[in-house]
């Protein structure tokens, strides 16, 4: 405890010297978090995070804090807000929600992970932003969604022997998931 109390000292200078930096703010909370203290790391972000500036880094900070606690109807929220923030261009809204996707898919939760992994690819169009959408969409089962997407990934120069194969498997899983059931 003693120690804790020497780093929130540091932190406390810091922040003076350094008034508008979302650092000492990031810090007290990644301290929380090493002193088992996770509810109360998630609370200074959410009240904090809001009004520093820049707050991109505490922002995703926040969410995956968040998503440490496992409080999905948070997690969700924080998602959003860090989305708004993220979104200055279409560069910057897929890597946005490419890191939003990659939390939520870190709690298993494939399904909303897949709309933040296609809003990558409509917004920054690569092969690896729709190739992300091929895995997880194939991961949850949505195999018309996996095609369409390799499709998409295909487009972008040769496609690799991995990049054809996933397209056929997922093409044969959909084709099956057409057939009537015995």
């Amino acid at each position: 405890m003693n120690c804790q109390k020497t780093v929130l000292e540091h932190i406390r200078q810091i922040a003076a010297v350094e008034p508008n930096s979302q650092d000492p703010l990031q810090l007290e909370a990644r301290l929380l978090l090493v002193a088992g203290h996770p509810a109360a790391a998630v609370r200074l972000l959410g009240q904090e995070c809001p009004r520093v500036t820049p707050r991109n880094g505490c922002m995703m900070l926040w969410l995956h804090t968040v998503a440490g606690t496992r409080d999905m109807e948070e997690l969700h929220r924080v998602a959003k807000l860090v989305e708004r923030d993220g979104c200055s261009d279409a560069k910057a809204c897929a890597a946005t929600d490419t890191a939003i996707g990659d939390v939520l898919s870190r709690v298993q939760n494939a399904e909303a992970a897949l709309q933040y992994y296609e809003r990558a690819a409509n917004d920054e169009p690569t092969a690896q932003h729709w190739r992300r959408v091929g895995q997880v969409a194939a991961a949850v089962g949505a195999h018309a969604e996996a095609v369409r997407a390799y499709g998409h990934a295909s487009q972008f120069g040769d496609a690799d022997s991995a990049l054809r194969h996933d397209l056929d498997y997922e093409r044969l899983r959909a084709l099956t998931d057409t057939l009537p059931k015995k």
